[in-house]
């Protein structure tokens, strides 16, 4: 929609804001799996996709979409935020962060969950990073670039440079364990890359 302002795109949008509106929970959490009679099939929906949806309603937000859509993501958000420092997969925290960050002017939250969120993940950056891993867990899987991108987005919150220092470095461990004899290689869906194994 950023690029070509159709309807085309705004009811694409729709679609998936739908979605996300019938996925969230009372408590503001979000429910994950879909049965084939469109019923959910879980209690409650993993960390993950309540980043995902934090980070997609934020989106939103920072967009040039139509106000009606930003008040939509707004409300998601304001039910949403309210359990964002109970989070603790990094993965999640990042999507979260950013969602966050692109929401600060206009959602209500604790205005200190962004540094607590951003301390969590430079935490767990100091106690498993050593000379030659800087990650923030000891294998890295999926998904793995939201992390430094979302110390770098709370980083023009939070003016110290802390957050980027960390960010710089966990991105470049990324980039250098991606690429082998100068070929991209990203890990896959079968194994991971483990701290101190090939």
């Amino acid at each position: 929609y950023e690029m070509y302002k159709s309807q085309k795109m705004l009811r694409i949008a729709d679609t998936f804001m739908r979605f996300i509106e019938k996925c969230q929970m009372r408590d503001g959490y979000f429910h994950n799996v879909l049965d084939i009679n469109r019923e959910f099939a879980d209690e409650r929906g993993s960390e993950d996709s309540f980043g995902r949806a934090v980070h997609a309603m934020g989106n939103v937000l920072k967009s040039s979409f139509p106000d009606g859509y930003k008040l939509r993501a707004k409300k998601v958000l304001e039910k949403a935020l309210k359990n964002s420092q109970e989070i603790v997969s990094p993965r999640a925290q990042a999507d979260s962060l950013i969602g966050m960050v692109y929401s600060w002017d206009s959602v209500k939250f604790n205005p200190e969950a962004i540094g607590i969120i951003s301390n969590s993940l430079v935490s767990k950056f100091e106690e498993t990073s050593d000379d030659n891993w800087k990650w923030f867990e000891k294998y890295l899987t999926y998904g793995n670039s939201i992390i430094p991108e979302a110390l770098f987005e709370a980083g023009k919150v939070d003016k110290t440079g802390s957050l980027e220092k960390v960010a710089k470095t966990s991105m470049d461990f990324l980039t250098k364990t991606h690429f082998i004899d100068g070929k991209l290689v990203p890990i896959g869906q079968d194994g991971w890359f483990k701290k101190d194994k090939e």
